[in-house]
């Protein structure tokens, strides 16, 4: 899905902007997203947001694997799966993300996915489907805050009346200072002739 302000917004991915994706040569223009329904999905069906990982720093929809993965998930799970690409930092910071994420969960509880790959992405539904939020990594952890932002007296940002119903989680990054007990016995836990390769 090309960028779209109802539920994502264009950015610029390029070395000038501190961009560590423009490094590879990868897409400059950015702020589309993947929208996966599997076959024969009934209308009305629930929704989940997928939140892709990679520090904040790096990633998209449609790098590292997520492509495939949401297109599993949403047959495994047998409901349409939106993966957007949110501004990465240094170009946005994480109230930009938090806001896209609040954004796209709009978006997704109002409108039918399948309308929307008809090539309609204005019209609502008049149906309010359950909304899940699942990601990995740092989207994991983007997600849990917005769950957390979700029950908070002014709610997640952008979000409008779209509550998730729950969230699903894959190794989130939660400790941003890195500081666990369990952080560093890992990290230092594995040496090999002198080196680290605990898992940091």
């Amino acid at each position: 899905i090309p960028e779209n302000e109802a539920f994502t917004t264009a950015w610029e991915c390029s070395e000038a902007t501190g961009c560590y994706d423009a490094k590879f040569n990868l897409l400059t223009s950015r702020g589309f997203a993947l929208l996966w329904a599997p076959k024969d999905l009934q209308r009305g069906s629930p929704r989940a947001l997928y939140v892709h990982g990679g520090g904040y720093y790096y990633g998209s929809p449609n790098m590292n694997g997520y492509a495939p993965f949401a297109a599993a998930l949403a047959r495994a799970l047998q409901m349409s799966v939106l993966v957007i690409d949110y501004t990465l930092v240094p170009v946005g910071d994480f109230s930009t993300i938090l806001q896209q994420i609040g954004t796209a969960a709009n978006w997704l509880s109002k409108h039918e996915p399948l309308t929307a790959l008809s090539g309609d992405f204005a019209t609502e539904s008049d149906d309010r489907p359950p909304l899940y939020i699942l990601g990995d990594g740092s989207g994991g952890g983007t997600a849990v805050s917005a769950l957390l932002a979700q029950a908070s007296p002014l709610g997640l940002p952008g979000a409008g009346d779209a509550v998730f119903s729950a969230g699903v989680v894959y190794s989130p990054w939660l400790d941003l200072v890195s500081n666990s007990p369990a952080y560093w016995s890992e990290e230092y836990a594995n040496t090999t002739g002198g080196v680290l390769t605990g898992d940091v």
